[in-house]
């Protein structure tokens, strides 16, 4: 936490759970940086979607959402990870880190539901 310079957007990438405490790693992250994002020091943001990571290495066209409390949060991330392959859709949501990641992922699967392959939507 110390190493984490203020205003730094942290990025979870991942899905999953954090077992020992049966929360989600949007809870464990906010457990983990205590006050520092409560106070905003170190605002989160969570990428999404219907990914795998074999065919982004092999540069199959790929959509995500990465979604935070503070838009301009969310568009530095985009920034940072889209390319010609892999495209970030920003999105913002006003409330707590789960609210976030559940946002992220449904935001995801709507646009992957909307695109020419629903049934890569998994």
């Amino acid at each position: 936490r110390a190493l984490i310079a203020p205003g730094v957007v942290l990025c979870s990438t991942s899905k999953g759970l954090y077992l020992k405490k049966n929360q989600l790693l949007s809870e464990a992250m906010r457990d983990a940086l205590g006050d520092d994002v409560r106070e905003a020091r170190t605002p989160l943001a969570f990428l999404s979607g219907p990914s795998f990571a074999n065919e982004i290495v092999q540069r199959h066209p790929t959509a995500v959402v990465v979604a935070a409390q503070k838009l301009y949060h969310a568009v530095l991330i985009q920034r940072a990870l889209s390319n010609d392959f892999f495209r970030v859709y920003a999105s913002q949501v006003r409330k707590n880190a789960r609210a976030l990641e559940t946002h992220a992922y449904a935001r995801a699967r709507a646009r992957c539901a909307r695109s020419l392959a629903p049934a890569a939507c998994v």
